[in-house]
């Protein structure tokens, strides 16, 4: 995302990453242009109209093709057409790629429909039809219609039955059942000074927090919609707790994550495995990129990111800003809250869409972007006021009929000198 700007001039935003495995690439070494190694992580490839060609990381030291679709706004149908335009062109580059010719061999990239220099290469490891991606999503959601996304519900709604990408978003629909969001609800009703909707908002921000740690072990189930804070959980609490209106102590937060965790862990393979506060966000001994990370137990981090009683927003130990421990650990971090107390115009926090339907061939991309931009927009959308039945327009026909004739009754009466 680009900086923070001003908060009049920000607008809504829905970004997309696009990874193809199966495509890989390589670079020159500058000081000896006869050898070739693998881009790094996030790296520029080559940047286009709409969209970035970028790389990721690759299995054993092995960098891939990502796409990178410049962000729009949801509402503004120009840009969202210039968003399905841009998945069209990634489209044509990867079929570029993938000529039968090009299948096994390295391409350089001035002999690419994408243009960039000979110091970048290409090489597809499978026929164009065998081909797929992962496509994930980045947007801003509504603190209050952020039960709908996170419970299935905006999946579901009959408007978005007819969006012919509707299966993009599977793992996201209530029928997927979404244990993390059951066990956070049943949770949550331990706040009984809370309505139904204000309980459904803290469980929705406890299933966001709680699939942190249930993701670092590996004890979410299958088909659970995932999802990434982009906007850093201290920002989202300040933001939940101020439309609830009301202040929930850091003790009492921390029980209704850990025994949200733990209701989800008893549902899967390592019942065993349940978590105490005192246990590290991250599991003993993890890794990424080869950096040990760890020194932050759930205490620690779900009590920090809770806003105090006058509502002063906590800290988010695990971002890259304020995780405690070394540079290279801090690196390892950009995963989770990177974007800082950023958010979209009214005050809704960024949240990324980490599973969205897992396999995509890239025909299919430029519909799946149409589809979740539809998606974003319903969801975030108030829902319409019920329209008037048949039998409510009678009923209020006849109520006003008869207050009509006992008008012209009253006036008779008045005009024959008779009492009213």
């Amino acid at each position: 995302r680009p900086p923070v700007r001003p908060a009049a001039a920000i607008q809504p935003k829905v970004g997309f990453e696009y990874e193809i495995g199966y495509i890989k690439t390589e670079k020159r070494v500058r000081r000896d242009p006869e050898r070739w190694a693998a881009h790094s992580r996030g790296e520029m490839i080559k940047p286009k109209a709409g969209y970035d060609v970028t790389a990721d990381s690759g299995p054993n030291g092995t960098s891939q093709i990502e796409f990178i679709i410049k962000e729009v706004d949801e509402n503004n149908r120009a840009e969202c057409a210039r968003a399905v335009l841009a998945a069209r062109n990634v489209l044509a580059d990867v079929q570029d790629l993938a000529q039968p010719q090009n299948e096994g061999e390295w391409v350089n990239g001035d002999q690419t429909r994408i243009r960039t220099s000979r110091s970048h290469r290409f090489m597809v490891e499978f026929p164009y039809r065998r081909l797929t991606g992962q496509l994930q999503a980045t947007a801003g959601l509504s603190i209050a219609r952020l039960p709908e996304v996170v419970s299935g519900r905006a999946a579901d709604q009959p408007s978005f039955r007819r969006n012919p990408s509707q299966p993009v978003f599977a793992n996201y629909s209530a029928r997927n059942h979404q244990p993390v969001w059951h066990a956070a609800r049943a949770e949550v009703r331990r706040f009984p000074l809370l309505d139904d909707h204000q309980q459904e908002v803290l469980a929705s921000v406890v299933t966001l927090v709680a699939q942190v740690p249930l993701a670092l072990r590996n004890e979410t189930l299958g088909g659970q919609g995932m999802f990434t804070a982009k906007t850093d959980f201290s920002k989202i609490l300040a933001e939940a707790f101020a439309h609830i209106g009301r202040p929930i102590r850091p003790e009492s937060f921390e029980a209704v994550v850990v025994n949200t965790i733990n209701a989800v862990i008893r549902q899967g393979l390592f019942p065993l495995n349940t978590m105490q506060p005192t246990d590290g966000v991250f599991p003993a001994g993890y890794r990424a990129a080869g950096v040990p990370l760890g020194g932050v137990s759930l205490r620690q981090w779900l009590r920090r990111m809770v806003p105090n009683r006058a509502g002063q927003q906590g800290q988010d130990l695990m971002t890259p800003q304020n995780f405690p421990g070394t540079r290279r650990q801090r690196e390892q971090m950009r995963a989770f809250g990177r974007m800082g107390n950023q958010v979209d115009p009214g005050s809704r926090p960024i949240i990324e869409f980490r599973n969205l339907t897992a396999v995509y061939h890239p025909e299919d991309l430029p519909q799946a972007v149409e589809g979740v931009l539809e998606y974003v927009r319903q969801a975030n959308a108030p829902p319409a006021p019920a329209r008037a039945g048949w039998r409510q327009h009678l009923g209020t026909a006849a109520l006003f009929g008869g207050l009509l004739v006992l008008h012209h009754l009253s006036r008779a009466a008045a005009v024959e000198g008779n009492p009213a």
